[in-house]
Protein backbone atom coordinates (compact mmCIF):
# COMPACT_ATOMS: atom_id res chain seq x y z
CA UNK A 1 0.00 0.00 0.00
CA UNK A 2 1.25 3.24 -0.82
CA UNK A 3 1.90 5.91 1.73
CA UNK A 4 -0.54 8.60 1.84
CA UNK A 5 -0.61 11.94 0.25
CA UNK A 6 -0.62 13.65 3.12
CA UNK A 7 -0.45 17.52 1.32
CA UNK A 8 -3.14 15.75 -1.30
CA UNK A 9 -4.80 14.96 1.48
CA UNK A 10 -4.91 18.54 3.53
CA UNK A 11 -6.11 19.95 0.52
CA UNK A 12 -8.92 18.20 -0.50
CA UNK A 13 -10.21 16.85 2.55
CA UNK A 14 -9.82 13.04 0.92
CA UNK A 15 -9.66 10.60 3.74
CA UNK A 16 -10.84 12.64 6.54
CA UNK A 17 -13.85 11.23 7.79
CA UNK A 18 -14.62 7.86 8.52
CA UNK A 19 -17.69 7.42 6.43
CA UNK A 20 -19.65 4.83 8.34
CA UNK A 21 -19.40 6.48 10.95
CA UNK A 22 -20.50 10.17 9.62
CA UNK A 23 -23.81 10.44 10.84
CA UNK A 24 -23.06 9.59 14.65
CA UNK A 25 -23.59 12.29 16.17
CA UNK A 26 -24.76 11.92 20.06
CA UNK A 27 -26.02 15.02 22.20
CA UNK A 28 -24.02 14.75 25.43
CA UNK A 29 -25.81 17.36 27.14
CA UNK A 30 -27.43 20.62 26.88
CA UNK A 31 -26.10 22.73 23.67
CA UNK A 32 -23.21 20.42 23.55
CA UNK A 33 -22.85 17.22 20.63
CA UNK A 34 -19.75 14.50 20.31
CA UNK A 35 -19.18 14.14 16.88
CA UNK A 36 -17.08 11.66 15.69
CA UNK A 37 -14.13 13.30 13.89
CA UNK A 38 -11.12 12.20 11.75
CA UNK A 39 -9.57 9.07 10.81
CA UNK A 40 -6.46 8.60 12.18
CA UNK A 41 -4.30 8.70 8.37
CA UNK A 42 -5.95 12.16 8.50
CA UNK A 43 -4.92 13.21 11.94
CA UNK A 44 -1.04 11.95 11.18
CA UNK A 45 -1.31 14.11 8.22
CA UNK A 46 -2.31 17.29 10.49
CA UNK A 47 0.02 16.60 12.82
CA UNK A 48 3.05 15.91 10.35
CA UNK A 49 1.60 19.28 8.89
CA UNK A 50 1.76 21.48 12.53
CA UNK A 51 4.98 20.05 12.91
CA UNK A 52 6.65 21.61 9.52
CA UNK A 53 5.09 24.63 9.95
CA UNK A 54 5.94 25.09 13.48
CA UNK A 55 4.60 25.91 16.83
CA UNK A 56 5.66 28.01 20.07
CA UNK A 57 3.65 28.75 23.18
CA UNK A 58 2.09 32.09 23.09
CA UNK A 59 3.18 33.92 26.12
CA UNK A 60 0.51 36.89 26.24
CA UNK A 61 -2.07 33.29 26.34
CA UNK A 62 -3.87 32.80 28.99
CA UNK A 63 -3.97 29.42 28.70
CA UNK A 64 -0.57 28.16 28.28
CA UNK A 65 0.36 25.64 25.60
CA UNK A 66 1.35 24.75 22.37
CA UNK A 67 -1.79 25.46 19.60
CA UNK A 68 -1.84 25.99 15.94
CA UNK A 69 -4.97 27.36 14.01
CA UNK A 70 -5.93 25.23 11.62
CA UNK A 71 -5.94 28.14 9.66
CA UNK A 72 -2.15 28.85 9.49
CA UNK A 73 -1.75 25.19 8.14
CA UNK A 74 -4.32 25.88 5.37
CA UNK A 75 -7.05 27.89 4.78
CA UNK A 76 -8.47 25.50 2.31
CA UNK A 77 -8.40 23.30 5.18
CA UNK A 78 -9.66 25.26 7.52
CA UNK A 79 -12.98 25.73 5.67
CA UNK A 80 -12.98 21.96 5.01
CA UNK A 81 -13.50 21.49 8.44
CA UNK A 82 -15.72 24.29 9.30
CA UNK A 83 -18.08 22.91 6.35
CA UNK A 84 -17.76 19.41 7.95
CA UNK A 85 -18.38 20.26 11.26
CA UNK A 86 -21.46 22.37 9.96
CA UNK A 87 -23.34 20.16 7.84
CA UNK A 88 -23.29 17.14 9.76
CA UNK A 89 -24.32 18.79 13.40
CA UNK A 90 -27.02 20.57 11.00
CA UNK A 91 -27.85 16.86 9.37
CA UNK A 92 -28.38 15.80 12.83
CA UNK A 93 -30.95 18.11 13.45
CA UNK A 94 -32.40 18.14 10.51
CA UNK A 95 -31.83 22.17 10.57
CA UNK A 96 -29.43 24.75 11.19
CA UNK A 97 -31.84 26.88 13.68
CA UNK A 98 -32.94 24.16 16.13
Amino acid sequence: MNAPDHLAMLLTYAGAVDTPHVAAMEEVASDIVQVPFWTPEFCAAVVRAAELVGFEPDPDDPGPGHELSLATISPVLFGAVQHDIGVRICRSYKTCGR
